[in-house]
């Protein structure tokens, strides 16, 4: 976002995951911490456990197309 905040989807344009700011933390801590780490994980398994995620219809067009 235009204020460091990190996010993990350009559709997150309201900026509802902020993981961490970049212009306090550097991006590899971002990206380690515990929320990224239990986005990611629940993508590999195919399960979304943000509210945002769940919300998404974009993840339903990208099942189908089978990645």
């Amino acid at each position: 976002m235009v204020n460091g905040d990190v996010v993990p989807c350009c559709l997150d344009n309201n900026g509802d995951i902020v993981l961490g700011n970049i212009l306090i933390d550097e991006l590899d801590n971002i990206l380690s911490s515990e929320r990224s780490l239990k986005i990611l994980n629940g993508f590999k398994n195919g399960v979304l456990v943000e509210d945002l995620c769940k919300r998404c219809g974009f993840i339903n067009k990208r099942i189908t197309q089978k990645f």
